[in-house]
């Protein structure tokens, strides 16, 4: 498990925090541990092993501890159950609390908001630690309901303390890219990850211009401030959003057949002449079901810019005036409000029993689509 804690003047802390429990405490004995650490080869003699006091964030040095039998790992043979991890010394001649070639750093992509003809990629950099790995890509699951897929990744060192990517606008065949946040990440914050579990992000914003047949994208994005190996990652357009998506066969929405059976005996007793047995009353009703924007702004009020851009290209709205919106207001009601607009215009079609389809394809929507087909479509 990882824990919150405090990382002292002396140095920093190189590993998750794990907590270590026994059951039944009655056969507690000695017990080999393992777990992994980001240290550099080069800085292996300044590693100890530390464990957390009870009710405090601070450590204490703990006897022993070997850190070149298995490459990546500390191991101890522990005498108790603790909370423990891996401590980097500070080097006295160094004025910072550890060199920058002394912790190995992990670059990754990963790819959110896959529509077609358009996704979102998010750049960030973590210790090299796969619990710290693990509790990212949690995080991104729960942000993006589970709307992602990792992207290329590799290990490296800091140059300098901070890194900045470098990416071209224009990409070749048809492909957009617009920052969406800046393009810089500290090395300070990045080590403040694994205590303040605040991640910090570069989004960018991809998009094809041409909607009919965009070509696969293969876009190299630079890394200045990584040292040796790491200095590009190589974004590629995921296989969704190249991949149109097909709605459905719509079965006639605005005509609907209701069938009255009126029963009618002894129901008027003070009519001289009794109705006797049921009379069925056959009519087929015409009327038109095309949504109103005010009812579509009532029902679909609570769904995010997001996912109404998702609803949006289900609907066959072009990107690029979704992108103008985008430009043109920041408030989340107005831009629904232009998106449905420029369908209903559009689309002399326009049904609920399109928008229920469209909704479809929405993650955790069903509720929604639920209350919307028993409402519209009779």
């Amino acid at each position: 498990t990882i824990r919150r804690v405090s990382v002292t003047e002396n140095g920093v802390l190189v590993s998750a925090v794990y907590s270590f429990s026994h059951d039944p405490i009655k056969d507690l004995r000695q017990h080999h541990s393992e777990w992994e650490h980001c240290a550099a080869a080069s800085a292996l003699d300044n590693l100890s092993i530390v464990r957390a006091n009870t009710n405090s964030n601070r450590f204490n040095y703990v006897p022993g501890g070997d850190f070149s039998s298995v490459k990546g790992y500390a191991v101890i043979k522990l005498h108790s159950f603790s909370r423990f991890s891996t401590f980097m010394k500070k080097h006295f001649r160094s004025l910072l609390p550890h060199s920058s070639n002394e912790i190995e750093y992990s670059a990754n992509i990963y790819y959110t908001e896959m529509l077609y003809c358009h996704f979102n990629f998010e750049f960030f950099i973590i210790q090299n630690l796969s619990a710290l790995a693990k509790r990212v890509e949690d995080q991104i699951s729960k942000r993006v309901n589970g709307n992602y897929k990792r992207g290329p990744f590799s290990n490296f060192k800091f140059q300098e303390d901070e890194v900045s990517l470098e990416i071209q606008e224009s990409c070749g065949n048809g492909w957009n890219i617009k920052k969406l946040t800046p393009l810089e990440v500290f090395k300070r914050d990045v080590d403040r990850y694994s205590t303040r579990q605040e991640l910090c992000t570069c989004q960018v914003q991809v998009w094809c211009e041409n909607e009919e047949a965009p070509k696969h994208l293969v876009q190299t994005v630079l890394i200045k401030g990584a040292k040796e190996q790491c200095n590009f990652l190589t974004v590629t357009s995921p296989t969704t959003c190249l991949t149109k998506p097909t709605l459905p066969s719509s079965t006639p929405s605005s005509k609907i057949r209701l069938r009255c059976l009126r029963y009618s005996r002894n129901l008027c007793s003070h009519y001289s002449t009794v109705i006797q047995g049921p009379r069925s009353v056959d009519t087929t009703v015409s009327f038109n079901v095309k949504p109103k924007l005010a009812d579509l702004s009532n029902e679909l009020g609570k769904l995010t810019w997001s996912e109404i851009k998702s609803l949006a290209v289900q609907l066959e709205i072009d990107f690029n005036k979704l992108l103008k919106i985008e430009e043109q207001t920041d408030q989340a009601t107005d831009r629904m409000h232009r998106a449905l607009n420029i369908w209903l215009e559009k689309d002399p079609n326009a049904s609920w029993e399109k928008v229920i389809n469209a909704l479809d394809r929405v993650e955790g929507k069903d509720v929604l689509i639920q209350k919307l087909k028993e409402k519209y479509l009779p």
